[in-house]
């Protein structure tokens, strides 16, 4: 007919077009998931889970209490409850969060245990070795002895020295 186009009239709303199917493209989804390493993430009601919450980026633990979809809603030990994408969550065997896998080296080394704040910088050990001369293997030699130096901030860049602006003024 008129451009080449068929005429919609009202009896054409008796019978609608068959959709078209949504046609998945697996080659670049496996190519996707193998670049990436995505892994597919299944979570039952009642699993125990780390959550990490969308602002503070902190993993939580708690479990799942009920799901729809990829989305999950996980209750925490003091009562409140979340809802949390599959990639926001893993799975846990522990009531407890792991330790920190440094503290062997502690124990090992008889180091203090410092737990540090989110916000605050590191503290910086400062270790000076004995120096043996003429030392025997057999001989083991002292071992190094740990200060721990205060938290002082350091200066990134040099201090700039100001004085107020050079203003143009017609005279």
């Amino acid at each position: 007919m008129f451009l080449q186009r068929k005429i919609r009239t009202t009896l054409d709303l008796l019978m609608p077009k068959p959709k078209q199917p949504i046609i998945r493209d697996e080659a670049m989804e496996r190519t996707f998931n193998r670049r990436f390493g995505t892994k597919p993430r299944y979570f039952s009601v009642g699993d125990k889970v780390y959550a990490r919450h969308r602002l503070s980026q902190q993993w939580k633990a708690g479990h799942v209490t009920t799901s729809k979809g990829a989305m999950y809603y996980v209750e925490f030990p003091n009562g409140s409850t979340s809802r949390f994408h599959a990639t926001q969550l893993i799975k846990r065997d522990t009531d407890q969060m792991d330790t920190d896998p440094l503290d062997v080296f502690n124990e090992e080394f008889g180091l203090p245990n410092v737990a540090q704040q989110p916000n605050q910088r590191p503290i910086e050990a400062v270790i000076e070795p004995n120096i043996v001369v003429n030392a025997e293997p057999a001989n083991d030699p002292p071992p190094a002895e740990l200060q721990i130096s205060p938290n002082r901030p350091r200066r990134q860049y040099p201090k700039r020295n100001r004085r107020p602006p050079d203003r143009y003024s017609p005279k």
